[in-house]
């Protein structure tokens, strides 16, 4: 039976996790409003309606703090302008008529910064004209051996990197990754982003981006790096399914949920407008459904608003709104959003304390288990300009885990060097560099920074910088 593997771009996001809008829920149910209402009056100030109407009146009623009319009657007055003033009125009502000089110039102040023009200018992205549209649009450019047609890029050789368990126990996925074209068509820094069976196809996708050559942007008559987002579909050639997924009935039955309220629903859905375009028969737009569940809590749709403010995609281009989005997810535990975050003050930051903070981020996200984590924190620890932050003994630990994953990656046998001859072991950084050059060659990759590694190693001379493109 023959492997045939497919290669689309699209824009997506990582599974959800639980969202801090059914704590608050379960709290108020259980009358600890206290709880209730530090979890309200947190997302109330990321915009989720449900948790502005709820706190309003948390602080008229005195219920998890001090009675306060004025803060009730300004959160009141925030949920009712995301209404569009439609719906009902009653705290409005009924505090308007007490609300002197004062009360109103505090009120006010709560809005500026709480409000819809307050969000749009501190947090929430604008976004694009058409959703659907990538900013780039790569190439195919050049490969090693001959592959069917795909849209805008292809791998190397769909047949090598199709898992043979996957074939094995016919199984059929699809993995979202998104990542970095260089100005030399190499791609870098492919994060996994959705996988029906991670522990299957995961490992594959990541090989075929690495095998994969793309043509890259273009500015200015030069070639610069751009992100990118691909759908990779693992099908057997005459495989059949026991049965047919009923998509359109979970679509509908998702799609209800999102409609009232369900913070996972609508993440989902979102996922599913992307997804499964041809479900989105009403042309409806995927963004504002995934950006409802950040707002409710949900960490996967945090990193993925953040992801794409971060690189302009689907919404325009902010960073500062990305690094807002993504310090949420990553502070409540979510890996792939702690190795952004820390990926992105690498790239960006030049000041001294950056190493130790890209270091914690990624120390997180790797006893999480997360690969790219690992594969991350060795390279820091390897070649750190920070001395401080320099422990090549476990550089080299981590990567020796980490082997059987990313033996196909040149960057991966770089660490490794610059580890081994931070430690004096030159001999062995000599013989992983020239393994790292000959993984570059053939890739097609430009090896001039892997030829100078390797004759400083042989001058004895250790490396310290970024290896990898962030």
């Amino acid at each position: 039976m023959r492997r045939v593997l497919f290669l689309l771009l699209l824009g997506t996001c990582v599974a959800p996790a639980q969202a801090d809008l059914y704590a608050a829920e379960a709290a108020l149910a259980n009358r600890d409003f206290e709880r209730a209402f530090a979890l309200y009056r947190e997302l109330a100030e990321l915009g989720h309606l449900n948790a502005q109407e709820n706190l309003a009146v948390m602080y008229v009623n005195g219920e998890g703090v001090a009675r306060d009319n004025v803060q009730g009657y300004a959160w009141a007055t925030i949920a009712l302008e995301q209404r569009g003033g439609v719906g009902s009125r009653g705290i409005v009502d009924q505090l308007e008529p007490h609300m002197n000089d004062v009360a109103r110039q505090r009120a006010s102040e709560v809005r500026a910064r709480y409000g819809r023009d307050g969000l749009l200018a501190r947090l929430l992205p604008v976004l694009r004209e058409a959703e659907d549209t990538m900013p780039v649009k790569p190439e195919p450019l050049r490969f090693d051996h001959s592959t069917p047609s795909c849209a805008f890029a292809r791998p190397a050789n769909p047949d090598e990197f199709f898992p043979r368990i996957a074939i094995e126990k016919q199984l059929e996925g699809n993995v979202i990754l998104d990542f970095t074209v260089l100005p030399d068509g190499r791609a870098h820094n492919a994060r996994v982003l959705y996988s029906t069976i991670p522990m299957v196809f995961d490992e594959a996708a990541r090989a075929t981006i690495m095998h994969s050559l793309f043509k890259p942007k273009f500015e200015n008559g030069a070639s610069v790096s751009c992100h990118i987002r691909v759908k990779l579909k693992f099908k057997l050639k005459g495989f059949r399914k026991n049965r047919d997924d009923p998509i359109e009935e979970k679509f509908a039955a998702t799609k209800a949920r999102a409609v009232a309220g369900d913070p996972e629903a609508q993440f989902v859905y979102g996922v599913l407008l992307l997804d499964r375009q041809d479900l989105n028969r009403g042309g409806e737009r995927p963004m504002p459904w995934l950006l409802r569940a950040a707002q409710a809590g949900v960490a996967g749709a945090q990193y993925f608003v953040g992801v794409h403010a971060l690189n302009g995609v689907l919404v325009e281009p902010d960073p500062a709104k990305g690094v807002a989005w993504l310090s949420m997810a990553a502070a409540a535990g979510h890996a792939q959003s702690q190795v952004a975050l820390a990926n992105y003050f690498v790239a960006t930051r030049t000041d001294n304390t950056v190493s130790a903070e890209a270091r914690k981020l990624l120390e997180l996200a790797a006893a999480a288990g997360d690969l790219e984590a690992k594969y991350r924190l060795a390279g820091l620890l390897a070649t750190a300009a920070d001395l401080s932050q320099r422990d090549p003994a476990r550089a080299v630990e981590l990567i020796s885990d980490l082997r059987m994953h990313l033996d196909h990656d040149p960057a991966m046998h770089e660490a490794l060097a610059a580890a081994l001859a931070a430690q004096g072991d030159f001999k062995s950084a000599i013989k992983c560099q020239t393994l790292a050059l000959s993984r570059a060659m053939r890739l097609g990759w430009a090896t001039s920074p892997q030829k100078k590694r390797l004759t400083d190693y042989v001058a004895q001379k250790t490396f310290t910088g970024t290896l990898f493109a962030w």
